[in-house]
C-alpha cells in the first residue's frame, strides 16, 4: 500500500503517517516492522523542499511481508534513474527525521523533543492533520506556505483562541450581568448576593463534566456508528431526553447529591476503560444491532446525569430563589467554557484523558456535595427572604 501526501521539511504529516505504521506493525507483532516501510521523495535534493518551499509529495509504502533486498535494489535503482531519493528504507542510512525515528532508543522521548506533534494515530487520538503543538514555538512561526500558515497553523492556534473568546464571553454576557444585578440590588448591611464556594465549584464541575462526556463520546460514536452526522445526532438527541428524563424522576426520588455525582464519576470511569474495547469489539455487528447499542450507552450516562443540577436547583429554590438565576449563569457559562477545555484535551491528547477529566469534575462535586446531614446551597450568611438582619450580623 502506498500513502501519498504532501511532503514538508522537517516532515510533519507523513513522519507522523510513518510513526503510526511502525506501531501498528509492532502492536501486530511482526518481528522486524522497520524492514516493512520505505519513505521516497520525488525530489533529488530532501532540502531543497525546505529551501525552495517545493509543493512535491512523500510516498510511505507499507507492506505485509518485508521488503527484500532485490525490492530495495530495485528500489535505488528506480530513483537512481528518475533522480528522486529515498527518505527511509530497511536497513539504510539516511540522514532523515525518519531513520532517527526509527534507530531512536527512546521513540517517546524523540517524540515530546520534535517540534511538530508526531504521535502516532489512534481511534482516541485521530486528529491525523493536527500536527502543530500550540504551546511549541512552531505554532506560531511565520511560513510562506499559505496552505501551511492558513489551515495547518491556523486551526492549532484556533482552539486556543477560541477557548479565550469562551472565556471572556462567558464573563461578558453571563457572569457579569448577574454579579451587576446583585450589586445593585443588595442594600445597606444586606446579605451577600451570590453562591458560597461549595456551590460555585459544584456547578461549575457538574457544567464542565457534562460536556467531558458528550463531546468524547460524539468523535468515539462517529467511528461506531460510520459517519459524524449519526454520532453527533444520536448523542445529542439521546443524552439531552434522557438527562432530561432524569431530571423529572428526581422530582419522585429521595436522592442525595453528593450519591448521584459518585455514581456519575463511575460510569465515566468505566467508560474511559470500556469504550474503545466496546467499539473495537462489536464495530464489526450490523446497524441495526449497533445503533440500539449506541442509543443504550448514552441513555445509560444520560439519565443519571440529570440528577444532579436538578437536585441542586430545586434546593436552591427552597433555600433563597434568587440564587437560582447564579446556578444556571455559572453551569451555563462552565459548559461553555468546558467544551473548549475538552476539545482542547481530544486534539492534544486523547479522547480518554476527556473522560478521565469528566469523571473527575463529578468525583469533585460529589466531594463538595458531601455533608453530614444534606447542605443548603445558600452561604451562611444568607437568611430567609421573610427574616430580617440582627443588628449584629
Amino acid at each position: 500500500m502506498t500513502i501519498q501526501r504532501w511532503l514538508f521539511n522537517p516532515p510533519r504529516e507523513n513522519l507522523r503517517l510513518f510513526a503510526t505504521a511502525l506501531e501498528a506493525f509492532e502492536e501486530l507483532g511482526y518481528e522486524h516492522p522497520e524492514r516493512h516501510i520505505m519513505m521516497l521523495a520525488p525530489v533529488a535534493d530532501f532540502e531543497k523542499v525546505r529551501t525552495e518551499q517545493l509543493r512535491v509529495w512523500g510516498f510511505l509504502m507499507i507492506s505485509p511481508t518485508p521488503f527484500s533486498e532485490a525490492q530495495l535494489a530495485q528500489t535505488k535503482a528506480y530513483l537512481e534513474r528518475m533522480g528522486e531519493t529515498s527518505l527511509y528504507t530497511p536497513g539504510g542510512n539516511e540522514d532523515t527525521a525518519f531513520n532517527a525515528y526509527v534507530q531512536a532508543p527512546d521513540r517517546e522521548a524523540f517524540r515530546r523533543a520534535y517540534p511538530y506533534v508526531i504521535k502516532p494515530v489512534t481511534d482516541s487520538s485521530p486528529y491525523l492533520f493536527q500536527y502543530y503543538n500550540p504551546f511549541h514555538a512552531s505554532a506560531y512561526r511565520v511560513e510562506g506556505d499559505w496552505a501551511t500558515s492558513g489551515i495547518y497553523q491556523s486551526s492549532a492556534v484556533t482552539l486556543l483562541a477560541t477557548f479565550a473568546l469562551a472565556v471572556a464571553a462567558s464573563l461578558l454576557l453571563i457572569l457579569f450581568p448577574l454579579a451587576w444585578v446583585a450589586w445593585r440590588s443588595r442594600g445597606p448591611g444586606g446579605a451577600r448576593a451570590g453562591l458560597s464556594t461549595r456551590s460555585l465549584v459544584f456547578f461549575a464541575a457538574i457544567g464542565v463534566g457534562f460536556m467531558a462526556l458528550e463531546v468524547p463520546l460524539t468523535q468515539v460514536l462517529a467511528l461506531y456508528l460510520g459517519h459524524p452526522v449519526f454520532g453527533f445526532s444520536v448523542v445529542l438527541v439521546a443524552l439531552l431526553l434522557s438527562s432530561g428524563v432524569g431530571s423529572l424522576m428526581c422530582e419522585r426520588l429521595e436522592v442525595s447529591r453528593w450519591h448521584v455525582c459518585a455514581l456519575i464519576a463511575g460510569l465515566l470511569a468505566l467508560l474511559t476503560a470500556g469504550i474503545f474495547p466496546f467499539v473495537h469489539g462489536t464495530i464489526q455487528l450490523p446497524d441495526f444491532a449497533r445503533f440500539p447499542l449506541a442509543l443504550l450507552l448514552v441513555v445509560a450516562c444520560g439519565l443519571p446525569m440529570g440528577f444532579p443540577l436538578a437536585l441542586a436547583v430545586r434546593e436552591l429554590g427552597k433555600q433563597n430563589p434568587t440564587h437560582v438565576a447564579w446556578a444556571w449563569g455559572v453551569n451555563g457559562a462552565a459548559s461553555v467554557v468546558g467544551s473548549c477545555v475538552v476539545m482542547i484535551v481530544m486534539v492534544f491528547l486523547e479522547t480518554r484523558y476527556a473522560l478521565v477529566l469528566g469523571a473527575a469534575c463529578y468525583a469533585l462535586a460529589a466531594a463538595v456535595s458531601y455533608r453530614r446531614t444534606e447542605p443548603a446551597l445558600a452561604t451562611a450568611s444568607d437568611l430567609p427572604p421573610t427574616a430580617s438582619p440582627s443588628p449584629t450580623s
